[in-house]
């Protein structure tokens, strides 16, 4: 069953990047209207807060695509259980994760 091709997939994760944070998603994601690419708020302002795998979480639990309520009730929930200063968040990193 071999075509005598052999693939070979490398993956390189930058562990200490925040998730969601800081990156310019491509125009092909943001406008696939078979994706929430979670980049605007209602009022069409980007996010800037790094918040976007609580964003995630909130949607898989089932919130609405305005998840602000939810998606702040687990970043607060997030930083009281590791003690963390939520004016000083910048990010979940894949390590932390």
């Amino acid at each position: 069953m071999g075509s005598g091709h052999s693939y070979q997939h490398h993956i390189f994760c930058q562990l200490d990047i925040p998730i969601g944070g800081g990156l310019k998603l491509p125009s092909f994601i943001i406008n696939n209207k078979g994706l929430h690419a979670l980049v605007k708020c209602r009022n069409s302002r980007e996010y800037v807060d790094n918040l976007c795998l609580f964003r995630c979480l909130a949607l898989f639990d089932g919130a609405s695509l305005d998840c602000e309520r939810a998606s702040k009730e687990k970043f607060y929930q997030y930083c009281h259980e590791r003690g963390l200063n939520p004016n000083k968040f910048a990010g979940v990193t894949l390590r932390e994760s």
